[in-house]
């Protein structure tokens, strides 16, 4: 994967819900290799943005263009999520969506489902043995130890630590394959051991050539890691560029920083 090429972006892109504008003709670029961060206050249009960006809210105008890493351009405009998926993106969200009573290897099998032929149930049932079983088993267990957590592979999901069950939905999302992930954030709930644990995790990501798109509100974590900062207030732009100089740009303290620019 080339540094730098245009994996992402969105142009003129606006969601409308009924008379509120939640998104208002946001153009942005993610670029490969780079930990990008979209921060800005509550109700900014942060997560709306994410799920125009996944299908999970059809756009009222505007584009979204993914580019895969054979260098092939799609649409993701009026795309399914799971079509979406397919094409080399996934993401968490804000509330952990684990099955809470299924084990975490198996959380990390299911997300695995869209790239193998077996069904669902086979990964789950542990039906007649398949070669493609052993491998997914194989590659769940090694996510699992990616993100720290081969120890509890046979622990039941809701009985992990919440910060476990952050990095278990990050593992389901890595199963998927991506060349794109997104975070909706990761860090929401984690006490500061568990933050710097994450962040290491992110950089790590990227440095298997995943291109990572995080929403965070933890500002030492963004600061910390990332290499390029976009800034939504009220659904539009009003900054982009490196951490630094987003974090000192007067428009983004008065709008979203305030005394944490300090």
């Amino acid at each position: 994967m080339s540094e730098g090429r245009v994996v992402l972006q969105t142009t003129a892109l606006r969601k409308d819900f009924g008379g509120v504008r939640a998104v208002n003709d946001v153009d942005m670029t993610v670029r490969a290799g780079r930990i990008t961060a979209l921060i800005g206050p509550n109700g900014a249009g942060k997560t709306t943005l994410f799920n125009l960006m996944t299908g999970n809210y059809g756009a009222t105008a505007g584009t979204v263009v993914f580019t895969d890493d054979d260098g092939a351009s799609h649409s993701l405009v009026g795309r399914r999520p799971d079509r979406i998926t397919r094409l080399g993106i996934a993401r968490t969200f804000q509330n952990i969506r684990l099955f809470s009573d299924v084990a975490t290897l198996d959380n990390v099998k299911l997300g695995m489902h869209p790239r193998t032929r077996a069904g669902v149930f086979s990964a789950l049932l542990h039906l007649p043995a398949r070669r493609e079983e052993r491998t997914v088993h194989e590659a769940a267990y090694q996510y699992l130890h990616f993100v720290g957590l081969a120890e509890k592979s046979h622990e039941l999901a809701r009985n992990l630590p919440y910060g476990e069950q952050r990095r278990l939905e990050i593992a389901r999302a890595l199963a998927l394959d991506p060349s794109l992930l997104l975070l909706d954030e990761p860090a929401a709930g984690m006490n500061p051991q568990e933050t710097e644990e994450l962040m290491g995790l992110i950089r790590r990501i990227r440095d298997l050539g995943i291109t990572v798109l995080l929403i965070e509100h933890d500002m030492r974590l963004v600061m910390g890691i990332s290499d390029h900062v976009v800034v939504l207030d009220h659904g539009e732009v009003i900054a982009r560029g490196k951490p630094e100089d987003v974090k000192n740009d007067p428009e983004v303290i008065k709008a979203y920083l305030g005394d944490e620019a300090a």
